[in-house]
């Protein structure tokens, strides 16, 4: 069914320091269906062994409601782009045009 959308609901878990995540499935009849706790198996390490389906499947707009909801709770990435490498490339622009027309910017 193509007409299914995940949202994720995400709170601070304060006695851990981390952060809970609940994900729902919702349809566009507004019927929602709750992820339950994803449960851990110990397994032997073998190549056969990562041909099983995976855990959770995400489409590319399931994906970013996810990163929107991280980011709303104040996560970021490590190596996010934050734009100061633009934000300095502009003012050594601005020093440059500033210097070449004479004029104060």
């Amino acid at each position: 069914m193509n007409d299914q959308q995940m949202r994720f609901f995400g709170q601070r878990d304060w006695p851990t320091g981390g952060f809970a995540m609940h994900i729902t499935l919702e349809d566009s009849r507004g019927q929602r269906a709750l992820m339950q706790p994803a449960e851990f198996k110990i397994v032997e390490h073998r190549q056969e062994d990562m041909q099983v389906s995976p855990s959770i499947h995400f489409t590319n707009e399931d994906a970013q409601a996810l990163l929107d909801e991280l980011y709303r709770m104040g996560l970021r990435p490590s190596q996010a782009n934050d734009g100061e490498g633009v934000k300095a490339h502009l003012a050594d622009m601005r020093k440059i045009v500033s210097k070449k027309l004479g004029v104060e910017l």
